[in-house]
């Protein structure tokens, strides 16, 4: 994927196109790629780096929560008495929540959340209860990883895993807990849903310093950030070179890069026992929480945001001010443009406005059995359906131009005439000739 949005740069891009970023950190990395791919151009090419660098407009606009179809569920009377009577769990249990895929190797390494459970129910003496409710990509080989992981770390803790694919319970299962955790360490998570809905839910977060999470909650206010730390820069090349010489899978890079992605034990547990020991913090971290995301992340207000950007967009489009070629003359990659352009060569010639068409002898009879044969009209949307009234007036006139007869297409782009024709050719109705000499 960095390769394919790196390749942006080199497209005729425009000051009013634009690459959605949902977390200054997101914008920060494209903007380090960016800068480092126009680099490794011009210094391949003897680019002079005099001129501005045509990226893409980079906003940073984060993606939506229904916050209020969340809350009104949550603050049903009976909702949290429910649930938890559902899963039975004690009045004096904390329960401490993660939702979202069970993925050591493509979201986060469960042992972190187990080892900072543990050390806090030993510091509280509170009975701790974590609900990982999601599903396993892996199946049961690694539901048995996880159980073996919670039985080694975190042997004073309750550890439930419930179906994520359950919708009612999942809709519910935010008003049964106390907390919610997530200590990701994924290079994949560039945001984070989860969080949100959690705050939405009125739910403390205590959550990793990491990538979109970062700008989800605030330090102190709606809950915790823990640190997280990397190895020096340098330290993953081979990881990278393995993954692009397809000798490991994208699950086992960004998996053995998250598994050398430290997550700060001691913050965590420090943070589950300061919410742990004080039930009023819990209730004001979890209303600040309420508020943040209906004022930021709230559909509505996500897509206000979405439809400012559009009309700001619009307006430069409108302006003409280009980085280079004017609109009508921007430039087309040669790597992915037209294939009647690249593979030219490949064919003896190339119709042309001046090519000469003739009707056939068995023009009708061919067009019939063409029209009636399913495998002949298979892309039949690339050429439209104006065969038979191309043959009535070949019939008719006798031979044409190709100029002539694509002027007859009314409605049709000249490009679809054209490839009409060649499909007629290809079937055997229409004839060609290199040179012309004859007009209609």
């Amino acid at each position: 994927m960095r390769e394919y949005i790196a390749r942006v740069i080199a497209s005729p891009i425009q000051p009013w196109d634009t690459m959605l970023c949902t977390s200054p950190s997101v914008r920060d990395a494209l903007t380090a790629m960016y800068e480092g791919h126009a680099d490794f151009l011009a210094g391949r090419f003897g680019g002079s780096g005099d001129k501005p660098r045509p990226f893409p407009a980079m906003p940073v606009i984060p993606l939506g929560v229904e916050v209020d179809d969340i809350q009104t569920l949550i603050d049903q009377p009976g909702t949290r008495a429910g649930v938890r009577k559902k899963l039975g769990i004690a009045d004096d249990e904390i329960v401490v929540l993660w939702v979202g895929r069970l993925s050591y190797f493509e979201k986060a390494h469960p042992s972190s959340m187990f080892l900072a459970l543990e050390a806090a129910a030993q510091s509280t003496g509170a009975k701790l209860r974590m609900l990982n409710v999601g599903w396993f990509p892996g199946g049961e080989q690694d539901c048995k990883l996880y159980e073996e992981s919670a039985r080694n770390h975190a042997p004073s803790v309750k550890v439930q895993f419930l179906d994520g694919n359950d919708r009612p319970l999942v809709d519910r299962v935010w008003a049964g807990a106390d907390v919610f955790i997530s200590l990701v360490d994924n290079i994949q998570e560039t945001f984070g849903i989860t969080p949100i809905e959690a705050m939405a839910a009125g739910l403390p977060v205590v959550m990793s310093d990491w990538d979109g999470y970062r700008a989800s909650a605030r330090d102190g206010v709606e809950g915790f950030l823990i640190p997280t730390l990397l190895p020096p820069p340098g330290s993953g090349w081979l990881m990278a070179q393995r993954h692009i010489m397809s000798m490991d899978s994208y699950q086992d890079y960004t998996g053995v890069v998250a598994m050398h992605t430290a997550v700060d034990i001691s913050a965590a547990s420090a943070a589950l026992e300061a919410l742990i020991r004080d039930p009023d913090l819990r209730r004001r971290m979890g209303e600040a929480g309420r508020q943040r995301a209906r004022a930021m992340f709230n559909w509505p207000v996500v897509v206000d945001q979405l439809v400012a950007h559009w009309a700001e967009q619009a307006e430069r489009r409108a302006s003409g001010t280009s980085h280079d070629a004017a609109p009508e003359n921007f430039p087309v990659s040669p790597v992915k443009g037209d294939p009647f352009t690249d593979f030219v060569g490949f064919a003896t010639a190339s119709l042309s406005n001046d090519t000469l068409i003739s009707a056939t002898k068995e023009a009708r009879v061919r067009l019939a059995a063409a029209q009636a044969t399913s495998i002949d009209g298979v892309m039949d949307i690339w050429h439209g359906s104006s065969a038979d009234a191309v043959l009535e007036h070949l019939q008719q006139q006798g031979p044409c131009r190709v100029e002539a007869l694509t002027a007859l297409l009314v409605g049709q782009p000249a490009e679809q005439g054209a490839r009409l024709l060649v499909w007629m050719a290809k079937m055997g109705v229409l004839a060609w000739a290199r040179e012309a000499d004859v007009d209609c």
